[in-house]
């Protein structure tokens, strides 16, 4: 890209993409990795700012009631 900076890092929609397929503790993992590497990068002056998008990346994922149903999104 020949750029000594980039001005902002997203990180799209990773719980739609990664917490069905890895699970919530693999998830959890992979996101604070995620962060820890975004944060060393604004230390070296890679990245300006960084960011995550996403519908769910931080609701809780509800547990299904006592008749097998799941909770309204």
């Amino acid at each position: 890209m020949n750029v000594s900076c980039i001005d902002a890092a997203i990180l799209s929609y990773p719980f739609e993409v990664c917490h069905g397929f890895f699970g919530a503790e693999k998830y959890k993992t992979m996101l604070c990795k995620a962060f820890e590497f975004y944060e060393a990068s604004v230390q070296k002056g890679m990245i300006r700012s960084y960011g995550i998008s996403g519908h769910n990346s931080f609701r809780q994922v509800k547990k299904p009631m006592l008749n097998g149903e799941k909770y309204p999104v």
